[in-house]
């Protein structure tokens, strides 16, 4: 009898359910579902689902060059860049892995990649990657006009005017927003998003990472600005008009919660 074709959708379908339910394979699972990987009758196939299993293990390193290997195939579609973006996102997002996912927008020319990594950007106190981001939305005519990129536009503006003001350079802001991403991912805590404030009557800028109350408790969040404190002396950022903070928030609060869905090819 011939062998029934293994179908991508399905063992991708499969693998993300297991990560959206917060779910392992047994051993038995694992076995059929790699035996199955392998009979995908591409390369670029095969290792979109191995990078999206590996994810599932949390196993980054491996995740990573599987997902390398697909790009490198140059048979890759919108949907292995979009799921690559989302596996790092679900493995922790530090500063490289943000700068990863800039760049896989710019190669895919993906509107919802670039509107994904826009918010992580202002996330990072990028203000030359948002606004980079921003442009190729707008020449798409793809760019949402929803609360929430007009809010982090607001927020993008409100970081230039404070550097055309010659009161803190965009470079330093990027560096701040560096130190608190890769803080964050170190000790695994998934950042629902940022609020930067300033007030006229003020003459310092207020920045709060905002992390899920029902997750961190206040003496975790309290341990983190500590660790935060001290990264910040390290880099000499002491002196400087912004006040950076982590600051617990009921996880419906904002809209920037990472989407961790495995988005499935047709």
């Amino acid at each position: 009898m011939p062998q029934t074709q293994t179908n991508l959708s399905d063992i991708i379908d499969r693998i993300s359910s297991k990560m959206n339910a917060d779910e392992k394979f047994n051993d038995i699972e694992l076995a059929t579902l790699r035996r199955e990987v392998e009979k995908l009758p591409t390369l670029c196939e095969r290792e979109h689902c191995f990078g999206i299993l590996f994810t599932q293990e949390n196993k980054r390193e491996l995740a990573i060059k599987s997902f390398e290997n697909a790009l490198a195939s140059n048979k890759a579609n919108a949907v292995v860049y979009s799921n690559y973006w989302i596996s790092l996102k679900y493995l922790g997002l530090d500063s490289n892995a943000i700068d990863r996912g800039l760049e896989l927008a710019r190669q895919s020319n993906t509107p919802s990649l670039f509107l994904d990594v826009l918010i992580w950007l202002i996330v990072r106190l990028d203000a030359e990657g948002y606004m980079e981001c921003y442009e190729s939305l707008r020449k798409m005519k793809k760019l949402e006009t929803d609360e929430q990129i007009s809010l982090s536009l607001n927020e993008c503006k409100t970081l230039q005017i404070f550097s055309s003001n010659n009161i803190i350079d965009l470079i330093t802001f990027k560096k701040i927003g560096e130190i608190v991403i890769n803080l964050a991912a170190s000790n695994s805590v998934t950042l629902l998003g940022n609020l930067i404030q300033h007030k006229k009557q003020r003459s310092h800028l207020s920045i709060s990472y905002c992390i899920d109350s029902e997750s961190y408790s206040s003496d975790a969040v309290a341990e983190l600005n500590f660790l935060l404190a001290d990264n910040l002396i390290d880099s000499n950022l002491t002196e400087i008009p912004v006040v950076v903070k982590f600051i617990r928030v009921d996880k419906n609060f904002l809209d920037q919660k990472m989407d961790l869905s495995v988005h499935v090819s047709n």
